[in-house]
């Protein structure tokens, strides 16, 4: 069920020391291999629990169609769908929810970043699903919970 890697999809963060993940100035370079090293843990953790498929999403959630993701700087052909939806949707939580670093932005706001990052840093079927939930009123921000765009 694809809704169960979205909810632990970050599990490894808890290898990432709180005052990292609460800062609100730019990382440093170490910082920010520090910070990147959450994908494959969280894989790690969460091997014995969830179909293989489902750690590939979480373990690639970070990686990009430009190749400028992280851990293996996969490229758009070598990233699977269900890593794919996954980006978007934690995209979309940074972007819409209250962060020590970031206000949120508005639907309108957050909808025209992931446009413009379509075939970026988002592959675009996910960006297209993306559309299809706001097209559907799904998107309104009392609705949406972290985790809650990736549908069983």
């Amino acid at each position: 069920m694809p809704s169960e890697a979205a909810l632990v999809h970050d599990v490894g963060k808890i290898g990432v020391p709180d005052e990292l993940l609460r800062k609100t100035e730019p990382l440093t370079l170490e910082e920010r291999a520090q910070l990147t090293d959450h994908a494959e843990l969280s894989a790690r953790i969460v091997e014995g629990v969830l179909r293989p498929e489902q750690v590939d999403w979480i373990r690639n959630h970070h990686e990009r169609p430009d190749g400028e993701g992280y851990p293996d700087g996969l490229t758009a052909e070598e990233i699977s769908e269900g890593a794919a939806l996954l980006a978007v949707a934690d995209a979309w939580d940074v972007m819409t929810i209250s962060r020590p670093y970031s206000s949120p932005k508005s639907i309108d706001e957050a909808l025209k970043e992931c446009l413009e990052l379509d075939g970026v840093q988002f592959m675009p079927r996910a960006v297209a699903a993306l559309l299809e939930l706001h097209a559907a009123g799904e998107l309104a921000r009392e609705e949406v919970l972290p985790g809650t765009l990736v549908r069983p």
